[in-house]
């Protein structure tokens, strides 16, 4: 029986101002940096064969953080960035609804179609992140640890309960939790959620 865990990266400025940053690549916030250290002990009880994350900034010091002392190298795979905002990164909600209400409607329907102006398209993002499940599905590590983003993990979540992609909004986990999955004949299932070392938005 395979174990998979996706964690998110602890806690940005861009998330305690509640800032959308995806492509933007930020360090974790003091709390971020508190929230992985307090990550530490749990992850070695994981006892992980391998270690993957994304190449942003604040997955690989959420995944440096936490894995230390594990001797593991810990491998990047850009297909777990977070989904690029485009003209949106960096602003808040009220400011989006402000400026682009019609295109806000689009994204929380889960519009097929819709793209992120100047940013990445939800057709795009979702090839991507089905391209993360295929790799967790014929990975062979036993315990595998994955550190990447908001977006990704709830767009991966709806792919393993076969939920509506709109969903994925109330699967958002907390900086620095986690959901642990296990596979079973070449199924996945949802084991474990929401575990959470602090504060999250």
């Amino acid at each position: 029986m395979k174990r998979i865990t996706l964690i998110r990266h602890g806690v940005t400025e861009a998330n305690l101002k509640k800032f959308y940053a995806g492509a933007t690549d930020l360090p974790l916030a003091p709390e971020g940096e508190r929230q992985a250290e307090a990550l530490a002990e749990r992850v070695k009880a994981m006892r992980p064969d391998k270690i993957l994350s994304s190449p942003l900034k604040r997955a690989q010091d959420t995944a440096k953080i936490a894995t230390h002392g594990i001797n593991l190298d810990i491998e990047l795979d850009n297909n777990l960035r977070e989904v690029d905002f485009g003209k949106w990164e960096n602003k808040s909600y009220s400011e989006l609804v402000r400026d682009y209400k019609q295109e806000v409607d689009r994204w929380f329907s889960w519009d097929p179609d819709f793209g992120f102006p100047d940013g990445e398209s939800y057709e795009g993002f979702s090839k991507r992140v089905r391209g993360v499940m295929e790799m967790i599905v014929n990975e062979e590590a036993d315990s595998l640890i994955v550190f990447t983003h908001g977006g990704v993990i709830g767009h991966l979540m709806c792919l393993v309960l076969d939920l509506g992609f709109q969903n994925q909004f109330s699967l958002l986990l907390p900086p620095a939790s986690f959901v642990m999955l296990e596979q079973n004949n070449g199924a996945l299932q949802l084991k474990q959620s929401r575990w959470e070392t602090g504060r999250g938005n």
